[in-house]
């Protein structure tokens, strides 16, 4: 009688999870490979005490600021695809941090701008390479295949955007603002 090792287990436990997993609705496939993604992203930045979504938002914040669009709460929820009150949360505890500092606008006292700070800046220029150096041993396992990956997730984005309400972030991430995946450069090296 042969009983099966815990490797012969495992490989045939892989063989029937990968079995399954071509025959799963392609959704649950991308969620939970987009899932992965993000817990690998938090474990990352998490060495750097920031959020995968606070990271986002300086990132946004710095992103406006080079292509000189006002540095509002309301830009930056539509240009990250945030809820309006969840971006004033994140925004007051990146400040509490000393990560940024907000004030208000000159020309409209009811506004509020959001600057990076000093400390902000260099935590962003670290999570921003920290985060490359993961998305290029993430996404690396697509070899050739990645820019056709990267351009299929476009043509998904622009074409479920047309019949979504969340445009607003298109205005500001416009074609002539696109960066892409092979720039190596981050957001603050553009700064002038």
């Amino acid at each position: 009688m042969h009983t099966i090792s815990t490797n012969e287990e495992h490989s045939a436990l892989s063989l029937e999870d990968s079995q399954r997993r071509d025959e799963a609705p392609i959704g649950f496939v991308f969620w939970s490979t987009a899932s992965l993604w993000r817990r690998t992203i938090e474990r990352v930045l998490k060495k750097l005490d920031l959020t995968h979504i606070q990271f986002l938002s300086l990132a946004v914040i710095d992103y406006l600021h080079i292509f000189k669009h006002p540095p509002t709460q309301v830009k930056i929820s539509e240009a990250a695809g945030f809820d309006i009150n969840m971006t004033s949360q994140v925004l007051r505890t990146l400040e509490k941090k000393g990560f940024l500092h907000r004030k208000k606008d000159p020309s409209d006292k009811r506004i509020t701008l959001s600057f990076i700070t000093p400390l902000g800046e260099e935590k962003l220029r670290r999570a921003l390479e920290m985060a490359e150096n993961t998305d290029q041993k993430f996404f690396g396992t697509l070899g050739n295949t990645k820019r056709n990956f990267y351009d299929s997730l476009n043509l998904l984005l622009q074409k479920n955007s047309e019949h979504s309400d969340n445009s607003a972030n298109e205005k500001i991430f416009d074609s002539q603002n696109t960066v892409e995946p092979s720039d190596k450069e981050s957001f603050l090296d553009k700064k002038e």
